[in-house]
């Protein structure tokens, strides 16, 4: 019975699989709708839609931003879904007790996002692969597991707005990502 139910399991994940490599492959061709937000709003929203898992985890996760009224001229959901991929990344593989933060700095013309966790690192062998559209994922600290695809999207949204992302690592210490995105529309 159980490997029934670890089958269905694995043939719905490569389903979900399917449609998000699908649908990342649309994103390459969409239009961004640009509009001016607050940045600080699109962080929190982040926060709010983690906070129960790092309830659950005991993970203590925070932001700062500066300045608080920094704006941005950006697609907000596409923006939106890359910081949640990597605060959802970070409590997926920080243990319990540990720490998530989201920091938001501006320095004209450019906005810095670095989300940095205390969680297990990854090996430096990995780093190279991260941002690849591939059907690696690895197993959380609680076993969460996951589709493999959420860097590909970050990276895929992030150039969309004209910026980059890289990531420093470090085995059993953790993990930083930094996102840089224009403040400002990118003309094509």
């Amino acid at each position: 019975m159980l490997s029934v139910i670890e089958e269905s399991g694995a043939n719905l994940l490569n389903l979900v699989r399917e449609v998000l490599d699908r649908e990342s492959k649309k994103a390459h061709s969409e239009e961004l709708d640009y509009e001016t937000v607050s940045v600080k709003a699109i962080i929190e929203r982040v926060i709010a839609m983690n906070k129960a898992k790092a309830i659950v985890k005991n993970i203590n996760l925070n932001y700062s931003i500066s300045p608080k009224d920094l704006t941005a001229e950006v697609d907000q959901n596409k923006i939106e879904i890359a910081v949640n991929n990597l605060v959802s990344n970070a409590l997926k593989f920080t243990p319990t007790g540990g720490n998530v933060v989201v920091e938001v700095a501006s320095e004209q013309p450019q906005i810095y996002i670095n989300v940095t966790d205390s969680g297990i690192g990854i090996p430096e062998k990995m780093q190279p692969d991260l941002f690849k559209n591939n059907d690696y994922s690895r197993e959380g600290t609680s076993g969460e597991l996951g589709t493999g695809l959420g860097l590909d999207i970050v990276q895929l949204y992030v150039e969309l707005h004209g910026g980059n992302v890289s990531v420093e690592s470090e085995l059993d210490k953790g993990t930083t990502f930094y996102l840089k995105i224009p403040q400002n529309r990118m003309e094509k």
